[in-house]
């Protein structure tokens, strides 16, 4: 007995209709119809969903030796590799997108040329010990200044708002978590390379706080690496359950 056969008996025995089960499915009438008669193939989520509504093993239905099971069971595994490379590709972007954008945060730093503020500014409260920020040559400083101010800003959304996103995505599975490491090093990576390093270029050999100051630098390092990410932990975490509590819905939706 082919696949489309036993959908049929199946759905058959369980006294449904097509119409019924297009509905629990969530597909066409039409669509069922094709798959009972081999016309097209089911993909395996949908597999899943009648093996559970015409309550029957997925070996029941799947485990035959009929060269059109053999055929059947070569499509699910093309339609498995498929659903891979869109997960993969999927993540890709999703850091793709990050790194651009902290790239492009740190270009704005990196394309400018140094200038000394007024001992107002000084860092880490010691005397003498100026703090440098970095300014665009093409850029005025009031408007340098602003993207300056917006720069940590934007490079925190954008670590909540991607935390938020992979935290409800079920391809990263339980390496989801690992991510906030990530987000967190790389934000101490950009701190420390900008606003950390600004202040070590006005420590000279001779001083004698530069020690301190080094120790300084690398403890603000660790601590903000620390903060983003438990912040993006936290995202993590909200996204997980929003998607747990959609699948929820979902569920109930169709067991009513």
């Amino acid at each position: 007995m082919d696949i489309g056969a036993k959908l049929r008996a199946a759905r058959q025995k369980s006294a449904m209709t097509q119409e019924q089960a297009a509905e629990q499915l969530g597909v066409s009438r039409q669509t069922v119809s094709n798959w009972e008669n081999n016309r097209t193939y089911p993909d395996i989520i949908s597999v899943v969903k009648m093996s559970d509504l015409y309550a029957i093993s997925l070996d029941a239905l799947l485990k035959e030796e009929e060269k059109t099971m053999s055929d059947y069971t070569e499509y699910l595994a093309q339609q498995t590799d498929t659903v891979q490379s869109k997960k993969r590709l999927t993540k890709t972007i999703q850091i793709g997108i990050y790194l651009v954008v902290w790239a492009a945060i740190m270009l704005i730093y990196v394309i400018g040329c140094v200038r000394l503020r007024t001992p107002e500014d000084i860092n880490y409260g010691m005397e003498g010990v100026s703090r440098f920020t970095i300014r665009s040559g093409g850029i005025n400083d009031s408007l340098f200044d602003t993207l300056t101010m917006i720069a940590p800003v934007l490079l925190l959304t954008l670590t909540a708002v991607l935390s938020y996103l992979i935290g409800g995505d079920r391809s990263w599975d339980k390496r989801k978590w690992l991510i906030s490491l990530f987000l967190g090093g790389m934000f101490g990576i950009w701190m420390f390379a900008t606003e950390e390093m600004s202040t070590w270029m006005q420590v000279t050999a001779a001083d004698p706080n530069r020690g301190q100051i080094l120790r300084l630098m690398i403890c603000d390092l660790f601590t903000v690496t620390g903060q983003i990410a438990a912040v993006s932990l936290v995202f993590l975490a909200i996204g997980a359950l929003t998607a747990y509590l959609v699948r929820r819905r979902q569920q109930k939706k169709q067991a009513q």
